[in-house]
């Protein structure tokens, strides 16, 4: 009997103890400063224009309009890593709250290479401003801290592990579109393809008031036009302004060497308010394997230098016998 008594007193004992640490972990909680914890916008389409920058001087403005995203204010924007950025903003959530103990280091370290983060709705008004630090040791989670706060969080994206800080990261190269052409085809009056050692496949192809035109190699300059098929037409300037880089080369130290040389492909289309473009490719060569078929394309475009590939970039080097057949 008085070994049960013993044991009912220690089962109780036990059950009281668990009843205060269950109620005191409210307490515990409502220590810390939770009421600039909302990193989240819900409504994404509200999002019309993103501000990144970081402590080295680097910038992305990122601004929507009817067509879709630009990139400071010039390029268009690549949809995907757009769509990441935002599904990310969209669905940020608190996976915990870090120790008081390491609060202080984790502003300081955040202070000299976060991330900053502005979102803006309409009339540009300010919805979110934020900065974004390093990973957790555990890599599982990220440090987020709100504008005027100084409670930093340990933040998620559910069903992504990893550093979200790469989403927000403000690289030109991450956020522009590869697809270097872009245009409205509605909107070109000419085009000229110019193939200095096959001169048999240049051709003049122009907008006219019954549809379009097609001048030969064999037809330059002065020669007979012929009719071109607008199917063939259509086609053509469709695929060529999805066509896109492998890479934007900035700086790079054979840009001068390259040019120098005579391009495989010149292309100059011009517009229906006056303005013109010109793109040039030059065949990659591998010297030490004279036989390889070329597959890769040095590009030229209004001063920005590339590297292609020959599968994407091949629906730009038409001649001028594809749009009467």
């Amino acid at each position: 009997m008085r070994k049960t008594l013993i044991l009912l007193l220690i089962v109780v004992a036990a059950g009281f103890i668990a009843w205060k640490l269950i109620r005191n972990e409210p307490e515990k909680k409502a220590s810390y400063d939770t009421s600039m914890s909302e990193f989240a916008i819900e409504d994404i389409q509200s999002v019309n224009h993103i501000f990144l920058s970081d402590k080295s001087g680097k910038q992305i403005d990122l601004k929507k309009n009817s067509r879709g995203w630009i990139v400071n204010d010039k390029y268009p924007a690549d949809p995907g890593s757009v769509d990441l950025l935002l599904k990310g903003m969209q669905k940020l959530e608190i996976q915990y709250i870090p120790p008081k103990a390491a609060e202080e280091n984790i502003i300081k370290t955040m202070a000299a290479f976060a991330i900053q983060v502005e979102a803006f709705g309409k009339k540009d008004k300010l919805l979110k401003k934020y900065y974004i630090g390093g990973m957790t040791q555990d890599e599982r989670g990220t440090y987020f801290l709100m504008d005027g706060s100084s409670q930093p969080y340990v933040m998620q994206v559910p069903g992504f592990v990893g550093n979200l800080r790469e989403r927000f990261r403000p690289e030109l190269g991450r956020f522009r579109s590869l697809k270097f052409m872009q245009f409205d085809p509605d909107d070109v009056v000419a085009v000229r393809a110019t193939y200095p050692n096959q001169g048999e496949n240049d051709f003049l192809l122009e907008s006219t008031l019954t549809g379009y035109q097609v001048y030969s190699g064999e037809d330059l300059p002065g020669g007979i036009p012929q009719k071109a098929a607008k199917g063939k037409v259509d086609a053509y300037l469709g695929r060529l302004q999805k066509i896109a880089c492998e890479a934007y080369l900035t700086e790079d130290i054979r840009q001068d060497s390259v040019t120098a040389g005579t391009p495989f492909c010149s292309l100059e289309l011009e517009f229906r308010d006056g303005k013109e473009s010109r793109v040039r490719f030059w065949q990659k060569l591998n010297p030490g394997i004279p036989d390889q078929p070329v597959n890769r394309f040095f590009i030229l475009k209004d001063n920005e230098f590339m590297l292609g590939q020959y599968e994407v970039l091949k629906e730009a080097f038409r001649n001028g016998a594809f749009f009467t057949h």
